[in-house]
Parts: structure tokens; sequence; C-alpha cells
């Protein structure tokens, strides 16, 4: 009897495995941004990551993301751990040429707007501000960072992160990442939502100390997990 109790405890621990396992999977599934409100080369911001970089400035709203896509081993890449990538709903990427930005070694300052078209939510971000003060200050992020190459330095992120999305051929440089959890704030922002958008604008605009504050965009995406038939 105590064989069979263990055999049981331990079929009900594996299960749990799978389904946490499965969970953390399908959330590395991505909806890039379909639609730009303004044209000529800010449509580079739309779709999966392709290295044609946007200037944040002036502002520029995305929305109408697409169909899910998966991404095994996103999280890997990210250096991110997988519960992390399972609570954001919102990723992001930059390009920032030969280093990292600020305090937080991501994304440059940036001030972003994020609405279902009934609730609004405005995150400045402020890359002089240290990580440790990211859960008092901003708590719909999760992380900001940059990726890091085959050598664990950032100055190769750019190799892994080609490789990783499939360009052709790869090349050194610094790209960082920022994620957003939109269910942690009250009310909640729905990525779900027909009208949902995110708006990104410079940071220095607001207030010059928050740093170099001039991010270029590459992508920018929602993470979903893939419907259910």
């Amino acid at each position: 009897m105590k064989h069979r109790a263990y055999r049981f405890l331990f079929v009900l621990a594996a299960l749990a495995g799978l389904c946490h396992a499965a969970s953390v999977q399908a959330q590395e599934v991505v909806r890039w941004a379909g639609m730009v409100d303004v044209g000529g080369d800010r449509v580079s911001l739309l779709h999966a990551p392709d290295n044609r970089l946007v200037p944040a400035a002036p502002p520029v709203t995305v929305s109408n993301f697409g169909p899910g896509m998966r991404y095994p081993g996103l999280a890997r890449l990210l250096g991110v751990p997988a519960g992390d990538l399972a609570r954001a709903d919102v990723i992001a990427f930059e390009g920032n040429g030969g280093h990292p930005a600020g305090l937080g070694n991501g994304w440059e300052s940036s001030i972003w707007i994020f609405s279902d078209g009934v609730n609004t939510l405005t995150v400045r971000f402020n890359e002089r501000v240290a990580p440790s003060e990211y859960p008092r200050l901003y708590p719909a992020l999760v992380a900001n960072g940059s990726i890091r190459g085959a050598d664990g330095t950032f100055a190769s992120g750019g190799n892994a992160y080609n490789a990783f999305f499939g360009m052709c051929p790869p090349g050194p440089g610094v790209v960082s990442y920022i994620l957003f959890d939109l269910d942690a704030v009250s009310p909640a922002i729905n990525t779900a939502s027909p009208n949902f958008s995110i708006r990104v604008e410079n940071g220095f605009v607001e207030d010059k100390s928050f740093g170099e504050g001039t991010p270029d965009p590459d992508a920018i995406g929602v993470i979903s997990a893939c419907p259910s038939k």
C-alpha cells in the first residue's frame, strides 16, 4: 500500500510538472504589432524582429497585433526565469549600438502608454533607476535587460538575437529587451482587446534626468498562449 501511495504521489508531481512546463511553453508565443499610426519608415517596427530600427521620435503607436508565433527557448535567449516570461504580457526589443543603457543594462529611458480602449496605463521608465527600485516604481515592469551572446557578453548579443529569429547573416551589437505585466496593475489592461495599443516615446522629452532616452525599437509584441481548438 505504501509503494502504491508513493507511485500515486509521483504521478501527481509529474503531472504538475508537465502542466507547469506546458504553461510556460505556451507563453513562448508572441503576437507582433501589425499596424502603426504613421507611415514611411515607421512600418519597419511591425511584425517579427528584423533589425530595421525605428526611432521613437516622434512618438509611435502600434496596434492590431497579429497571430501568435511560437518561440521555444525565448526565456533562455533573454536570460530570464521562465516564470517571468510566463507572467509577462508585452515584449519589446531595441537596438542599443555598442552598449546597453542605464543601471539595468537594458532599454533607454522611454514613456510607454498602454490602452485597451477603456483603461490606460502610463509607465515613465527611467534608465537611471536601479533595478532594485523597479518593483516600487514600476509595478508593471517584469524585466529589463540585454541579450548575451555565446561568449557571455552584451556586445555579441546581436549574434544570438539574429540567429534566434532566423535573420542572416548574424551580426554583433547590443539588443535590449523589456517585459511588462499589464495584469499587475489595477485596473488591468486587456491585451486581448481589439482596441489594445502601445505608444512609445523618447524619455528625455519629459525630463533630461532620464538619461539618453532615445530608444530605437525593432519589434513590439503581445505574449500569449495559442488558442485552444
